[in-house]
């Protein structure tokens, strides 16, 4: 190989591993924030492609040379074992049958290794083939699996799909180009292609991480609704205020109470405005109970019996207020009142009639 030619290959490796290097350092930082094992797994058959360079190069300057020509073969197969390994690890399905199914491929690449070195066969396209089988398979596989990644058709299934099928399609042509120069575009689409199923498990990761965070929004969601439901079928007034007294909630049966809506009270009126009396707001961290008089929008007044307290949260203050109408209980007390001086006035005039009747 000349100068040119070695540096043409040098700066061409040199940006194949650069990309490698892009790639899998997305998956290491994925890997940290979410301690996902597939990542981790992905992340070395990054490592494993990145190393294969160098024995290419050193094909290059060697072509006779056996040693290389096996490291590179052994790095090539398993970089893809260990992609294929993550892409199952995916759905968690890393068990017997699949280890079973990957030994095929294995046992196919040891027995063609041990052909293709230690026996001399002519060259022929047939027989690159054969020994290309291991590695097909293998690519198939990963194209496989790909497409299992996800229950629906995403960004990130579709191009980990594509790109594998790509790999697979570039894999499968190789043995038959005989041009050298055919042969070494081929050959960089190949180098190429891994790194990009590396990006597109990046952005499974990130699809990922964006169904998570739906699914808690829409479980917050949930159970804001619920918590929604219980304040406003209450049987007390449930009130929030900020550290200054202002409305910031306001459930159903205080808009039945007052005769407020919660558009017209929420973060517009202070909390003081509906008490008759002079009440001040104040925060408070003990629970505190008082009688007071309130009033509707209509101008009739009320008693309502008044539980408060104020609580912190990352720094801020909130009181909350329930109010429990008191005036039927009155009415009951004031009845009961009536009919306990009723009750009596009869049996004093029960006793003058008997004492009336002894005499």
């Amino acid at each position: 190989m000349d100068n040119n030619a070695l540096s043409y290959f040098l700066v061409a490796q040199g940006f194949v591993v650069l990309i490698i290097l892009i790639a899998i350092t997305g998956l290491w930082l994925n890997y940290r924030n979410s301690r996902k094992l597939y990542l981790a797994i992905a992340f070395a058959a990054g490592l494993v492609e990145a190393s294969r360079q160098l024995p290419d190069l050193m094909l290059n300057l060697f072509p006779e040379s056996a040693q290389w020509g096996f490291l590179s073969l052994l790095l090539q197969f398993s970089a893809s074992l260990i992609f294929v390994l993550a892409l199952i690890e995916i759905k968690g399905e890393v068990g017997r049958n699949s280890l079973l199914l990957l030994g095929i491929p294995v046992l196919g690449f040891v027995v063609s290794v041990g052909i293709r070195f230690s026996i001399y066969i002519p060259e022929s396209t047939l027989n690159q083939y054969l020994y290309s089988l291991p590695i097909l398979f293998l690519t198939a596989l990963i194209v496989g699996y790909a497409w299992l990644t996800g229950d629906k058709l995403s960004p990130s299934r579709f191009f980990l799909s594509m790109t594998s099928t790509l790999l697979l399609i570039v894999r499968a042509a190789s043995p038959a180009i005989e041009d050298l120069d055919t042969f070494l575009l081929v050959y960089y689409m190949e180098l190429l292609l891994f790194p990009v199923m590396m990006a597109a498990l990046v952005l499974t990761e990130v699809e990922f991480a964006h169904d998570r965070v739906e699914k808690l929004l829409a479980d917050e969601l949930q159970r804001e609704k619920d918590l929604r439901f219980i304040l406003d079928h209450s049987l007390d007034v449930i009130l929030t205020t900020d550290d200054v007294g202002l409305l910031r909630s306001w459930n159903m049966r205080a808009e039945q109470q007052f005769g407020y809506s919660e558009q017209q009270t929420v973060g517009k009126i202070h909390i003081d405005e509906l008490f008759l009396d002079n009440y001040r707001h104040e925060n408070v961290s003990d629970p505190t109970e008082f009688q007071s008089q309130m009033k509707h929008t209509s101008g009739d007044s009320f008693w309502v019996k008044v539980r408060m307290q104020t609580i912190v949260q990352d720094d801020k203050a909130y009181s909350i207020y329930v109010l429990r109408d008191t005036s039927d209980l009155d009415r009951l007390t004031e009845i009961e009142v009536e009919l306990d001086r009723e009750l009596q006035r009869v049996h004093k005039l029960r006793e003058a009639k008997i004492k009336h009747e002894d005499n």
